[in-house]
């Protein structure tokens, strides 16, 4: 739920967002690296005069070694030292900050092939202020200090690596005591946050129910004359106004846009573009010449941007060059999509699918190869694929390599956010210009063999359980007494 702030809470949290610089490693190092050391020192050589000046030094200590953390934690520093200036002010936008904060941050991570944070303000909080965390980063500028012990930096506050250490114990032995000064700010605005998103929700239901249905349209129907997409700033908003739509569409929206990305992509990975007559034409566009890469399912036709229509099996086959895919002749794909996480190991596991059918006594899992084996079972009716596999169903492995995808419309800067923008805006009117969505790439795209196979084992015992326990939900169901009327 995004809130709506006032122009001086909106400059506020611009202006927390300035300290982007020093996101990336090595530079959110140097300057963790610098306050620990500084403020380390003072405390173990107990180097201030009153309470309030230790107070300050332990609070600088703790948000030192916030700043080692990967990705967010510069500019994190920067948002704690104001939430405790100011806990009443900043306190209640604390979620709105953090969230803009990991979308801008996700995109530096993602391009320099850093792993994303998980889109979930009160849990990252909560890992920030986590002593077992802390005391791994402590221990990681531990080591940059010996490393470093020479340079003047360092020179400046340690003799020797015997001190440096000295110097680390004590500070890790006081960690716990120190967190618990910033655990106090950060709860409190924790609270805060829950309780102002909390009555900016009411809000918007009161709002919507004193509305006449007419007034109840999405945002991307009132401006009829725009022929710019509307501004989508923020992930929650984008994720607000997927679920403005009725029903199923939502989802088959998220589906739609993933396959569409999906098929393009294909086509630039493994062919030329200029093979296919239209971007975006679906049924409508031809396949110039079959030389070197196309389709083979779904008629050879690549997939509009529009609400998906899939109804299950392989989302999309293609005739490859063996140079391009690792040695096969054909691409085996799978596309996930989603508009309410990022794409964690974890989630990939989750977003697998099963068969009930067992073969070999387990459950057939999603991209597994009995899985695929009974996928192509119903795609070789096509002359074309029936030559290229064969009849001999115990081969067809020999000749295919797999890819997932993984593509999420909910990060600003993707390509799937910028899809669900266009679509959003026109593709209800049927207005869609294929020029403002020409790129197509996923989240990720995964297609190393060993790691589908992780995720496949991983996979196993989840949907077993998945399994079992919607067997006894249907035996329950099925010996529940009748009652008779």
């Amino acid at each position: 739920m995004s809130i709506t702030l006032t122009k001086q809470e909106e400059e506020a949290v611009k202006n927390l967002l300035l300290d982007m610089a020093t996101a990336i490693p090595p530079l959110n190092v140097v300057a963790g690296i610098k306050d620990i050391t500084s403020t380390g020192w003072d405390l173990y050589r107990q180097n201030y005069k009153t309470r309030e000046e230790e107070t300050g030094l332990k609070l600088q200590l703790i948000l030192g070694i916030i700043c080692l953390v990967p990705g967010a934690g510069a500019p994190v520093r920067t948002t704690f030292r104001q939430l405790i200036r100011n806990p009443d002010f900043y306190g209640p936008l604390m979620f709105e900050i953090i969230t803009r904060l990991i979308e801008k941050v996700n995109i530096l991570l993602v391009a320099k092939k850093f792993s994303p944070i998980p889109m979930n303000p009160e849990a990252f909080l909560m890992q920030l202020i986590d002593v077992g965390r802390l005391e791994r980063e402590l221990e990681n500028a531990r080591k940059a200090a010996l490393t470093s012990a020479k340079e003047s930096m360092f020179g400046r506050w340690f003799d020797v690596s015997g001190t440096i250490n000295a110097c680390f114990d004590f500070l890790k032995r006081n960690l716990a005591d120190c967190l618990r000064l910033l655990s106090h700010y950060v709860r409190n605005a924790i609270t805060k946050s829950k309780r102002r998103s909390n009555n900016s929700a009411k809000q918007q239901i009161s709002a919507q129910n004193t509305q006449k249905p007419s007034q109840r349209l999405p945002k991307n129907n009132t401006k009829r004359n725009s022929d710019k997409p509307n501004k989508t700033t923020t992930s929650g908003e984008m994720k607000a106004r997927i679920n403005s739509l009725a029903g199923r569409v939502a989802d088959a929206f998220t589906g739609g846009i993933g396959e569409h990305i999906a098929d393009y992509y294909c086509l630039e990975k493994f062919g030329n573009p200029s093979d296919w007559s239209g971007h975006d034409k679906g049924s409508n566009g031809k396949w110039r010449k079959k030389g070197t890469a196309y389709k083979l399912n779904d008629n050879g036709v690549l997939k509009r941007l529009k609400p998906s229509d899939n109804r299950g099996g392989i989302d999309s086959l293609w005739k490859t060059p063996k140079a391009a895919n690792h040695g096969k002749e054909i691409a085996v794909i799978e596309v996930k999509s989603t508009r309410s996480h990022l794409w964690t190991e974890a989630k990939m596991v989750d977003a697998l699918g099963y068969l009930s059918p067992a073969k070999h006594g387990r459950l057939i899992i999603q991209m597994d190869h009995d899985w695929i084996e009974y996928a192509l079972a119903k795609e070789v009716r096509a002359l074309e694929l029936r030559k290229i596999l064969g009849s001999k169903t115990v081969l067809w492995k020999t000749k295919y390599h797999r890819h997932i995808f993984f593509i999420n419309v909910q990060i600003p800067g993707t390509d799937g956010f910028k899809h669900a923008e266009v679509w959003l805006e026109k593709g209800l009117k049927g207005e869609i210009d294929e020029q403002t969505h020409r790129n197509h790439k996923p989240n990720h795209h995964i297609f190393d063999e060993a790691r589908i196979n992780r995720l496949i084992t991983a996979k196993r015992p989840k949907a077993q359980r998945e399994y079992e326990s919607a067997k006894r939900r249907r035996e329950r169901r099925k010996n529940q007494p009748r009652t008779v009327k």
